[in-house]
């Protein structure tokens, strides 16, 4: 009888290990059109190029003891909702501290990312920047 409850205890042990080791590695970025998005784990979080006003290179560091309700985290993903350079911020990086892309976004709100290569999101949002420029 043990025998069998330690087999259906590790039957259902298994898949939920398996699903928690493979999260981290569904956090990616992707610019997809006029749309950047940030795939999480369960959800997508999209930023639409017409509402991002600048995205500029910062350097940032998470505070080691923070006491904020609005901080998830897991191994390779850190999700944080706090104020960085005045505004108030929503950061989607795989590191407490390193560098990253602000977007900051109409409202006066950011999002914080850190891809590997940001040269492809920088040029992605000045290309807003271009077609304001010509349209006005």
């Amino acid at each position: 009888m043990i025998l069998f409850l330690w087999a259906g205890t590790l039957l259902l042990t298994v898949p939920v290990l398996l699903l928690l080791a493979k999260a981290p590695k569904a956090f990616w970025y992707e610019i997809c059109g006029e749309e950047f998005l940030v795939h999480l784990p369960l959800r997508v979080r999209k930023v639409e190029r017409q509402e991002v006003l600048e995205a500029r290179r910062v350097g940032y560091r998470f505070p080691l003891l923070n006491w904020n309700w609005n901080r998830r985290g897991q191994p390779g993903l850190y999700y944080e909702r706090f104020r960085f350079q005045g505004l108030p911020t929503e950061a989607y990086v795989g590191a407490r501290s390193g560098e990253g892309v602000l977007l900051v976004l109409e409202g006066g709100r950011g999002v914080l990312v850190n891809p590997v290569d940001p040269e492809p999101l920088l040029a992605w949002a000045r290309q807003r920047g271009r077609e304001r420029a010509g349209s006005g």
